[in-house]
């Protein structure tokens, strides 16, 4: 069995190799290399066949519904995708134009790292793994890029979906097998506490509900955005005789009006695939639940294994090191994911050693230390190649522009925040309780000493506060603070001081947790890193940003990305344990549990409106209302559309004739010279459609890239419009030369945005330096011959 796949392994690396062509080293060291993953992959599999076959064995029903539930996915979002493929708007294109560009230009890049498309001559200095690895199944399977765009789609949304349902069903199932099969009882002097605790939480609902849970609100639900959008249009209808109006699917990622000052983007996973972005944020997202994933495999394991046991152990060393490509892939996927998770995966280490040592120790500190440097001393050199070609130009942050009214926060996370803060509170009533009780001793004392009639028996006594109490005193201290920030911060109020408070019960509960000695010790301390994380991240979005941002744009975009996904994860597994297993009627139940349950309905109902109208608005949203039949073909857009620029109109199809003519004919990687507009519009649609490499692409994107040299983008963009505008043939072909430009392509685009004296220039000016193609009466392709230079 071993030696089958070791060979099948090795087979399908030298295919890979072939048929890439990407890897600059020579043949000796190609072989080399194959010989060593042979060796490795066979020992592997020869080590853990057996666990691998008993595993398959034992759990083939839930990988089935784990498989099930993928193949849903991938297919539920390829026909969203089949119903909108358009990889451009008018209005709306977002980055696709760039996204396109960018794959289009690893696939034909014969060297990592590719070269940059938009900046002929030069690199993607760039997070391009995401679009490395599309590229590298289109290369294997040699579908159009047009169409594997698509495809690719609805493949990160499954994976997403997979990994979410993944990590909590294994968080919950490892909680159900401590506290529901499991009948050890904890050290004799906490007997008593550990059967309260066993019976307290007897949990009877499935694990696969909570995955399931955990899929919903990952990857389906929406925020609150998509009920106020119902809530005004009943308003609308039923008060003001108006009509409801249409939903817009785009305002709810733009919760923080008004857009300026703050710009920010306040997207979530289903906004990020529908409105689908090959982009660097849609990518990484199943990387990071992977990252999550290992980091509660770390932490799990350990908790297995004594001391001894799990110091060094190969299969320790290995699960580390897997850790460390995954954490350290994030840089090369989307580079603002990697410190979030660098943390939490060297949080991970240190708890993982903590349950393995029992207990803190100078011992177990500095094996934590050691074991978290070899995660990221992994991730770090596996990438070495990416790391020393990229340049980053913003390493620090500074104070923020704007702060996040409290309602934008909760319209965002409000269905998390009343799951986490509920379960939190109830954790917390006993020592809130305790508190509360110290209080109202002091206040006792404090009246008898100025009234010695007070009765000095007069106390809570035996009294127990009630969750409701408890739940009561939070909340009217969080209204209270709040009422005091808004005094302070305008009408809405700050969130940090009720994201504060929360957190700090989140940091009680789990110190109270490692320190418990609890058998649901290990999910329990997991979530609370999340959603400690989390909180902290919402905290310090209010305090600073990244440097260079535009006001906060990007630093709430990608960050809240990074809450959404904890917060949501850890919320759904903290909603099954809220459940207790208990299958009881609502009839039965309790008033105040009633009103809980109904508040829980219906903030999952107020965040279901969103994958619902949000959806049909997107689908709907085509270019000039065009509606085309159902397919995965990104280009279909363009027949018979005319897209109307400021400077007149172009006919998209006969446009798209010259880029096809680029796409058949030529070979390798010449630099084609395009016209320049302003950027997302259809400018760049050359170098965009066909990988080719421009001169200069969309300026403020190559700008980010290229921060200290900036002023070479502006020198590129000055220099093609002089090519196209100057009647002086000998300048233009010194720009040219300069450029080592091999086709010059003037369509409508160019014909409208630049004089016709200018233009003409190529059809009589250059002799035998240009080789004319005429593609079409729209477009001509010009070819600098080799002699010009």
């Amino acid at each position: 069995f071993s030696k089958v796949l070791g060979l099948l392994i090795v087979g399908v690396i030298v295919w890979l190799l072939a048929s890439l062509r990407w890897m600059a080293f020579s043949s000796a060291a190609v072989g080399l290399a194959i010989v060593l993953m042979a060796i490795v992959s066979g020992f592997v599999v020869s080590r853990y066949r057996d666990d691998m076959l008993g595993f398959v064995k034992s759990h083939w029903k839930i990988l089935l519904i784990g498989e099930a539930i993928f193949l849903i996915a991938f297919f539920a979002f390829l026909a969203i995708r089949s119903a909108n493929p358009d990889l451009w708007h008018p209005f709306r294109g977002g980055e696709k134009p760039m996204d396109i560009a960018y794959l289009n230009a690893v696939l034909k890049s014969s060297y990592m790292p590719p070269y940059d498309p938009w900046f002929s001559g030069g690199y993607l200095n760039y997070y391009y793994w995401g679009q490395f690895s599309v590229a590298t199944l289109i290369q294997a399977t040699g579908i159009n890029p047009d169409v594997a765009f698509n495809l690719a789609i609805p493949l990160f949304f499954a994976l997403l979906v997979g990994g979410s349902f993944a990590l909590v069903y294994n968080l919950a199932e490892g909680t159900r097998r401590k506290l529901h099969d499991s009948g050890t009882a904890s050290p004799s002097d906490a007997q008593a506490e550990q059967s309260h605790i066993e019976s307290r939480y007897k949990l009877h609902w499935s694990p696969v509900l909570a995955g399931i849970g955990g899929v919903l609100f990952v990857t389906v639900l929406g925020n609150l955005d998509g009920a106020i959008q119902v809530g005004w249009g009943v308003w609308r209808a039923a008060f003001n005789n108006l009509p409801f109006g249409e939903f817009d699917f785009w305002q709810s990622s733009r919760m923080m009006a008004p857009d300026p000052p703050g710009n920010e983007i306040t997207e979530f996973p289903f906004f990020t695939f529908l409105f689908a972005d090959l982009h660097a944020h849609l990518m990484a997202l199943p990387f990071t639940v992977l990252v999550l994933g290992l980091a509660l495999a770390v932490i799990s394991k350990a908790a297995q294994l004594s001391s001894r046991l799990s110091n060094w152990s190969v299969d320790q060393l290995v699960r580390l090191a897997v850790l460390g490509v995954a954490i350290g892939v994030l840089r090369l996927v989307n580079a603002w994911d990697y410190p979030t998770y660098l943390i939490i995966g060297v949080a991970s280490v240190y708890l993982a050693e903590y349950f393995a040592h029992g207990g803190l120790g100078l011992q177990m500190a500095f094996r934590a230390g050691v074991k978290s440097a070899i995660v990221f001393a992994v991730g770090y050199v596996v990438f070495l190649p990416f790391i020393q070609n990229y340049e980053t130009f913003f390493n620090s942050v500074e104070s923020t522009t704007n702060t996040t009214v409290l309602w934008q926060f909760l319209a965002i996370s409000g269905l998390f925040i009343f799951v986490i803060g509920s379960f939190f509170i109830l954790e917390s009533r006993d020592w809130l309780s305790k508190i509360g009780t110290r209080i109202h001793q002091g206040y006792v004392e404090l009246l008898r000493a100025m009234d010695d009639s007070v009765d000095a028996n007069r106390s809570l006594g035996g009294v127990r506060i009630g969750a409701g109490i408890v739940a009561g005193i939070v909340v009217g201290a969080l209204i209270l603070g709040f009422g005091l920030t808004a005094m302070f911060s305008g009408a809405g109020g700050s969130t940090i001081p009720f994201v504060a408070v929360l957190l700090l019960l989140v940091v009680v509960t789990g110190v109270r947790t490692l320190f418990g000695n609890r058998v649901d010790a290990v999910p329990l301390t997991f979530v609370a890193l999340l959603v400690m994380v989390s909180l902290a991240l919402v905290i310090g979005l209010d305090v600073v940003r990244v440097e260079g941002d535009i006001d906060r744009m990007n630093s709430v975009f990608k960050f809240y990305l990074q809450v959404w996904v904890m917060l949501a994860l850890s919320s759904a597994y903290l909603l099954w344990r809220l459940a207790h297993g208990k299958r009881v009627p609502i009839a039965r139940l309790a008033v105040r549990k009633k009103a809980w349950v109904v508040a829980v309905a219906v903030l999952i109902v107020s965040a279901s409106v969103y994958p619902i109208l949000g959806t049909q608005d997107r689908l709907r949203d085509r270019f000039n209302d065009h509606v085309i039949p159902l397919t995965l073909d990104g280009t279909a857009y363009v027949d018979d559309t005319v897209y109307r620029d400021e400077s007149g109109d172009i006919k998209l199809d006969v446009d798209f004739e010259g880029i096809q003519w680029l796409r058949d004919n030529v070979v390798g990687s010449p630099v084609v010279l395009e016209g320049m507009t302003p950027t997302y519009r259809w400018g760049g649609r050359i170098s965009i459609y066909t990988g080719l490499p421009s001169v200069v692409g969309w300026q403020w994107h190559q700008q980010q890239q290229r921060w200290d040299y900036r002023f070479a983008v502006d020198q590129r963009i000055d220099d093609v419009n002089k090519i196209y505008r100057t009647t002086d043939p000998a300048e233009a072909l010194a720009l040219l030369n300069k450029y080592g430009v091999t086709y010059v392509y003037v369509g409508q685009l160019e014909k409208l945005y630049y004089p016709p004296a200018g233009l003409e220039k190529f059809e009589t000016a250059f002799g035998s330096s240009l080789s004319k193609i005429v593609v079409n009466d729209e477009v001509t392709i010009y070819r600098v011959n080799k002699t010009a230079f």
